[in-house]
């Protein structure tokens, strides 16, 4: 999800995206450090893989998508992983995931120089993963799970 943010992000001006990179980290953190409950983690992990669907999309138009947008989408994003590490890993997770944003400093060349095509599919990769991640935790899966027969 931080990875789709910083591809979306080498589309803006970079002031812009390094305003939006930093409201990023700030609400990680402040999520992270919220301990949410435990029984929370599956909505937690849909509604992260449904923001990484949304994060990943505004590479198809960005030119059209407010400026203001790219910040509530950078806000949504360390909202999520904030939550996430919060609920199934350590914080130290988030330490090491918090950089996946500077693919903005690799993206931004090659959109700068029209090559932009090259994030956008990297970006509909992302799409495409998170699509199959969230029909497979939405999916019943026998075994996962307590049924009638146990």
């Amino acid at each position: 999800m931080i990875a789709a943010l910083g591809l979306a992000l080498a589309f803006i001006p970079l002031r812009r995206a390094l305003i939006a990179a930093g409201v990023m980290v700030l609400v990680a953190l402040a999520a992270c450090w919220s301990s949410p409950p435990e029984q929370w983690i599956e909505p937690i992990f849909v509604g992260c893989w449904l923001s990484v669907i949304a994060t990943a999309g505004l590479v198809h138009r960005p030119l059209k998508v407010p400026p203001a947008l790219f910040l509530a989408a950078a806000a949504n994003v360390g909202l999520w992983a904030g939550l996430v590490t919060s609920v199934a890993g350590q914080s130290r997770d988030l330490a090491i995931a918090l950089p996946c944003v500077l693919l903005l400093f690799i993206g931004r060349p090659i959109v700068v120089r029209g090559w932009g095509i090259g994030v956008k599919v990297v970006a509909s990769w992302l799409t495409a993963v998170a699509i199959l991640a969230t029909m497979v935790s939405l999916t019943p899966t026998p075994g996962y799970k307590q049924d009638h027969m146990e």
